[in-house]
């Protein structure tokens, strides 16, 4: 419609009016010039042929774009530094702009440092078994959509994407459908969380994944992994789509039911994923080999689904900068699924961004076992070998209905144990109908949803307290200032309820603490 197409000119005019080239914030960041780049750029492919789209306005948009492409390869040293979404994004822009400017006496150079820093930056930034260097679901979901971009502008150059950048894009979409949940298209919150989304081409919903998915797929893997459904509009407007005239040097097999996902799936630098036989409840256990720098403290922490609820959940991030409690500290092992000592997180935070003295975890790859009945997986981190302290955690799904989690605390030398030491273990759950009570062996917790009961134990040798929280407040357990607690952060700057459960324990070691997940039959 006409009038779509006046309101995008509209609104590159006052841009413009109000931005003149290289003054003020919109030009400090060399990735918001190369997002302008692409949305631009995108904008013009779609409304050049309509009446609003005068010669002059086409002329200006294009100088425009030779502007902002000038831009970028003065702090490209920058993004190479911080070797993340900022490096593909810029590298992306300056293809863009080689791309659509051709003819500019520029055009082929922005194109060939584009290429080069692009490829550089795929194989340095994901892992051989998928992960993206910034450990973090929304990241990797850009990242996919940023190679998708760069894939379809590869693709009008006639420059193919290499073999070994191919196998990595294709062993990351791999990754990213590992974590997702099928039926809804949900994904554990893990790492940083900043809503970014720059290209939501689809109906689905922020939370959704299942268009970038589908799309990543069929680009790089050749196989379409969901029915078709409305994710599929995305996958068009790459040029992997399955109707003719398609921009595709693939041809992706069509599948008209769901790719079955694997039982047990081992990511060594970033997670294990559990599944049941029938695939109704799944869980990601986070025993990360980092390759790169962390971002969250979430060593051991453990992602509960069930029936497409994600029921025991990671926090996520909120806000970045913030008045004090919210300064990204949702980033820290207190508010993860997870052990923590005397009040500490196991690595130290030296900012908001960064993390020092990294922790080394160990995926015990000799206890892993598969059986008819039992799934096991045994991991461990020393970040806490300051207080003399090794925390190993057990998971089992038994029975496809029993998650049996087991941690154990440990001292690193039997001559010097830490004396009692203060050991918390934190639960962050879906906001519902709950009643607590205490056992003989610990405490229970009964949780409704949909109509169905959860039943929550905690089985502990020793005394301990135990304090249920909702956003902020104790509902449950004695009164603590936890401002911090029962909260969830489904993408930036929001903030909603859910309900924290703290057990707190003061003993001797050896300990041993056991969280009991039962699910209906």
């Amino acid at each position: 419609e006409e009038r779509y197409a006046e309101k995008f000119w509209e609104a590159v005019e006052t841009f413009w009016e109000n931005h003149p080239p290289y003054y003020g914030v919109n030009w400090l960041s060399g990735q918001e010039v190369a997002l302008r780049i692409m949305a631009w750029s995108f904008g013009y492919q779609i409304f050049q042929n309509a009446s609003a789209s005068t010669l002059q306005r086409k002329r200006h948009l294009l100088e425009g774009l030779a502007v902002h492409a000038a831009r970028l390869p003065c702090t490209l040293r920058y993004a190479l530094a911080q070797n993340n979404n900022h490096l593909l994004s810029e590298a992306v822009g300056l293809m863009t702009a080689g791309t659509v400017l051709q003819g500019h006496p520029l055009s082929e150079a922005w194109w060939k440092e584009g290429w080069t820093w692009f490829l550089s930056g795929i194989r340095r930034q994901i892992a051989e078994d998928g992960t993206y260097v910034q450990h973090s679901v929304n990241y990797h979901r850009l990242m996919l959509q940023l190679a998708l971009w760069a894939r379809l502008l590869a693709v009008r150059k006639g420059f193919p994407f290499p073999n070994d950048v191919i196998e990595r894009l294709a062993e990351a979409a791999r990754w990213l459908w590992d974590c997702c949940e099928a039926s809804n298209g949900r994904v554990p919150n893990l790492g940083p969380n900043d809503g970014a989304y720059i290209q939501p081409l689809s109906q689905t919903p922020f939370y959704d994944y299942r268009a970038v998915l589908q799309a990543a797929w069929r680009a790089f893997v050749g196989e379409t992994p969901f029915p078709k459904g409305e994710w599929d509009e995305m996958s068009l407007w790459y040029g992997v789509g399955d109707q003719p005239g398609a921009i595709s040097e693939t041809h992706p097999k069509q599948s008209g039911t769901l790719i079955p996902k694997q039982r047990l799936s081992v990511r060594r630098n970033s997670w294990v994923l559990l599944r049941s036989q029938s695939q109704e409840t799944w869980a990601a256990f986070r025993c990360p080999r980092f390759f790169s720098r962390p971002t969250h403290a979430d060593l051991l922490h453990f992602d509960l689904w069930w029936q497409g609820i994600n029921l025991a959940l990671d926090a996520g991030s909120y806000r970045y900068t913030a008045a004090p409690p919210w300064e990204n500290t949702l980033a820290e092992a207190f508010y993860h699924n997870t052990i923590t000592v005397e009040g500490r997180n196991p690595m130290t935070k030296a900012g908001k961004f960064l993390w020092l003295d990294w922790a080394k975890t160990g995926l015990s790859v000799g206890q892993i076992r598969d059986t008819e009945n039992d799934l096991t997986v045994v991991a461990e981190h020393d970040g806490y070998q300051a207080n003399g302290i090794r925390l190993q955690r057990r998971i089992t799904l038994r029975e496809n209905r029993l998650w049996i989690i087991r941690d154990r605390v440990d001292p690193t030398s039997l001559r010097k144990k830490p004396h009692n030491p203060w050991i918390r273990l934190h639960w962050l759950i879906v906001l519902c109908d709950w009643h607590a009570f205490e056992e003989e062996s610990g405490w229970c917790i009964l949780l409704r949803l949909q109509n169905q009961e959860v039943r929550l134990r905690f089985i502990v040798p020793t005394c301990s307290q135990l304090r249920i929280v909702k956003a902020g407040r104790v509902l449950f357990g004695e009164e603590e200032e936890v401002p911090v607690y029962g909260y969830c952060s489904p993408t930036y700057n929001c903030l909603e309820e859910a309900l924290s459960v703290l057990l707190d324990v003061r003993s001797s070691l050896p300990l041993e603490l056991q969280t009991i997940w039962e699910l209906p039959n």
